[in-house]
């Protein structure tokens, strides 16, 4: 086998790899904050997050009752 000499990176390595970091850090803030972005571009705070949550769990909770078999 004959072995492959290793390409360097153009640029400064510091400035890459800070910048990758970066984008994997953003890409993970977006996937976290997509479904709590209103319409209107703002969003929604972690109390009102909170109260939606809650909201799901109750209606999640009735909707289990109705739909089990009585014994």
């Amino acid at each position: 086998m004959i072995a492959k000499k290793k390409r360097k990176r153009k640029g400064k390595p510091d400035e890459t790899l800070l910048y990758a970091s970066q984008v994997r850090a953003f890409k993970g803030w977006i996937k976290a904050v997509k479904p709590w972005v209103r319409e209107d571009g703002s969003i929604v705070s972690p109390e009102e997050q909170q109260k939606i949550i809650d909201a799901q769990s109750e209606e999640r909770k009735k909707t289990e009752e109705l739909n089990t078999p009585k014994k």
